[in-house]
């Protein structure tokens, strides 16, 4: 049955219960709008567990600027502008249906499923075709021509947010070398700075600056595919009859790109354009060896926890409140997880737990139980987010810096056991300017005067 754009369902509002119990009206509706909305809560993790530790570690001042310039870049130009542009562009698309189909007030096509949309299930006299006609308020003949124009204005929607998402993944890279170079008079990864001598970074960051024209044109290649392959891949999908294969498996992908109340993007319309934006053109930018592997580990470490570590984390923890907490008998009946992939336990939402049978009895015999219930949900949650926040941004911050010191001391010390012998054999090598002496002293300053 497909839900009609036209009904608004509104639930008997629920006790605001917080820590406690005592009531925090603007946590909660801050709270309620992470539960729903998968912007909100992936701006939560970027900002905790990704922005924030990067500048409190960062381990100089170039560094940390250039974090800065990226949390203004992906929070600016990659969220905010497009969800401003978005709501002005959702109701002129709104206003342009009403218009070309007449369409009775309250109804709000845009908010319809992709799914819904695919051709394949438009055919003539189907039941499906008679649904949406009466979810639209339409004839079912202009059903077909509706969900064009729906489903063209969605696409749409999605290629706007990755054209910015996508471009500011591109401007930020290529701008912070830029304008690292230029404040710092140094060429090479930033968080080397303060920890080895100019030769270091001369030798380490040499492929980058040898290969950078090259680098930049693939990373135009990585924004073309990243913004415009995903609204390609969906089109074609939709708009084929084909129901096994490879469109088959595109299909029932379709229900991941669903957007909340129209402008807020998938997380996984999000994780598009991570692999292509922050991933991949991060591998291309990296300055050095050392700032590559960082980056790498980043970017995996950002997939696994940014996108299914939360839910995980608290499928867990829903299964031990369920399974071997005090409340297990409290919640008895009342799922708070559910089993993903190989069965691992992943989270449940909020409001699939408010659909619960067991919780509606709850709702009508128990109050207070039902109110327990709840807490626990959230809790699941906020564990959620907590859990995968520290992992992503201190545990793996943390570990990039620890261990590319130790690479770059070891690296120090090979630099200095290559060139001591070749300099100490030929006097020729040092430069007169120089201290002999401290030539001797500091093979490392010797081999620059020798390379330079």
């Amino acid at each position: 049955m497909i839900p009609s754009p036209v009904q608004h369902h509104h639930r008997k509002a629920l006790p605001r219960f917080a820590a406690g119990g005592v009531s925090i009206g603007w946590y909660r509706r801050v709270e309620d709008e992470a539960l729903k909305n998968q912007v909100v809560n992936r701006g939560v993790i970027d900002i905790f567990g990704y922005q924030l530790p990067m500048w409190i570690f960062a381990r100089n001042g170039s560094e940390r600027l250039e974090k800065i310039l990226d949390g203004a870049f992906f929070l600016g130009l990659g969220l905010a502008i497009p969800i401003l542009l978005q709501r002005t562009l959702a109701k002129v698309y709104q206003n342009v249906l009403v218009k070309q189909f007449a369409l009775p007030k309250g109804v709000t096509p845009l908010q319809t499923n992709f799914e819904q949309l695919d051709v394949a299930k438009l055919l003539p006299h189907s039941d499906h075709v008679d649904q949406l006609a009466k979810a639209w308020g339409v004839k079912a003949g202009k059903v077909p021509k509706l969900a064009q124009w729906v489903r063209n204005a969605k696409l749409l929607i999605i290629g706007v947010d990755l054209l910015f998402l996508m471009s500011q993944n591109m401007a930020y890279y290529w701008t912070r070398n830029k304008m690292t170079e230029k404040l710092s008079k140094k060429e090479g990864f930033s968080g080397e700075f303060n920890s080895v001598t100019d030769l270091q970074l001369q030798e380490n960051s040499a492929y980058y600056q040898r290969s950078k024209a090259r680098l930049k044109k693939f990373s135009s290649a990585a924004w073309l595919t990243g913004f415009a392959g995903l609204p390609l891949l969906m089109l074609a999908a939709l708009t084929t009859k084909q129901t096994t294969g490879v469109m088959g498996g595109l299909k029932k992908m379709l229900p991941f790109f669903n957007y909340h109340k129209t402008i807020y993007m998938s997380k996984w319309v999000m994780f598009w354009s991570t692999f292509f934006g922050y991933n991949l053109m991060g591998l291309l930018s990296a300055r050095s060896p050392n700032e590559k592997r960082e980056h790498l580990t980043k970017a995996v470490m950002l997939d696994v926890l940014f996108y299914l570590g939360d839910s995980v984390f608290s499928g867990l923890n829903g299964w031990w409140l369920q399974h071997r907490s005090k409340h297990k008998e409290a919640v008895k009946g009342v799922a708070l997880y559910q089993r993903g992939w190989l069965g691992i336990p992943i989270e449940r939402s909020l409001e699939a737990i408010r659909e619960d049978a067991a919780y509606q009895r709850l709702a009508t015999h128990n109050p207070e139980l039902r109110a327990t219930v709840e807490q626990l949900a959230r809790r699941n949650f906020r564990v959620g987010l907590v859990t995968t926040s520290l992992l992503l941004g201190v545990g793996t911050t943390v570990l990039n810096n620890v261990y590319t010191h130790a690479k770059l001391i070891t690296q120090q010390n090979q630099l200095a056991q290559r060139w001591l012998p070749l300099f100490q054999r030929s006097p020729s090598l040092r430069h007169p300017k120089i201290n002999t002496a401290q030539q001797a002293a500091h093979p490392v300053a010797g081999q620059a005067v020798f390379l330079n």
